[in-house]
């Protein structure tokens, strides 16, 4: 299920715990990659479209989640509004 929030689109599978959150309309990538905590990017001509993070609310309740882990991505997204976005829709 997907939820569009201030130009983002935020999607969370509880089966797998992966937060997905797109900027826009989810769209085709050109580049992937990893970052050192895990994290998924996707980006078209560098540009940030969305970033993937398996295990959103492990980190959450394992203490190593960090909302900079989003904001450094997506500096403008209301971190306030995905949370309030996963809770309904799962």
């Amino acid at each position: 299920m997907e939820k569009v929030i201030d130009g983002y689109c935020v999607s969370y599978d509880e089966l797998t715990d992966t937060l997905y959150i797109a900027i826009g309309d989810p769209a085709l990538a050109d580049n992937f990659e990893f970052d050192d905590d895990y994290i998924y990017i996707r980006k078209d001509h560098d540009r940030v479209v969305g970033i993937t993070i398996d295990g959103f609310m492990d980190r959450h309740s394992d203490g190593t989640w960090n909302n900079n882990l989003i904001l450094k991505y997506m500096p403008n997204v209301k971190i306030s509004d995905i949370e309030v976005s996963i809770s309904h829709l799962h």
